[in-house]
């Protein structure tokens, strides 16, 4: 299945229940929030899925808190130094929910 549904949508939690995965792969993108796709959708997926237990693959094309943090020390500012080590450890604790990553 490749599809766009959100994590707390009615087909989401449909597809959990009725059908079965051996892999999950989820993009880590984090679409402006400091919520990535994989925070928002492994818990939906762990708790539907609770009679299997799919391998959670996450695809990562950038270390974003590394961008973050080198436009934080050229631009300075607090916020954006901030900004940056909230999104390190955003992406730390979603890399954590993986069983591999890509």
């Amino acid at each position: 299945y490749a599809g766009n549904v959100s994590a707390d949508s009615a087909e989401f939690a449909a597809l959990m229940r009725h059908e079965s995965f051996d892999v999950v792969f989820m993009m880590m993108w984090f679409w402006g929030r400091l919520d990535a796709v994989p925070q928002r959708y492994t818990p939906a997926i762990q708790k539907l899925q609770l009679h299997r237990c799919p391998v959670l693959a996450i695809v990562t094309d950038d270390v974003h808190y590394v961008r973050e943090s080198t436009l934080a020390r050229l631009a300075g500012g607090t916020q954006l130094s901030q900004r940056a080590a909230a999104l390190e450890r955003a992406e730390g604790e979603a890399l954590q929910l993986a069983d591999v990553v890509f």
